[in-house]
């Protein structure tokens, strides 16, 4: 018997998510630090005595967003 073996490309909306992931990390990644965050419109960022919570989902998306077409520029997706 034979085995084929195919492999697909990965499609535009699953190159979206993987950007979309790296970039929340990035964005928790620079929220480590201390002082504020860069807080874009869409994120949520409460601070209570030494808790802080960020959710960086507007920064993230915007992020991914410009990555994605970068990408699509320069690699046929």
């Amino acid at each position: 018997m034979e085995e084929n073996n195919i492999v697909t490309k990965p499609g535009p909306f699953q190159v979206f998510i993987v950007i979309w992931i790296i970039s929340i990390a990035a964005m928790y990644l620079l929220s480590s630090k201390q002082g504020n965050p860069l807080v874009l419109p869409g994120d949520i960022y409460t601070r209570k005595g030494l808790n802080k919570i960020y959710i960086p989902l507007g920064s993230s998306i915007y992020l991914a967003i410009i990555l994605f077409i970068i990408l699509k520029i320069f690699i046929k997706i």
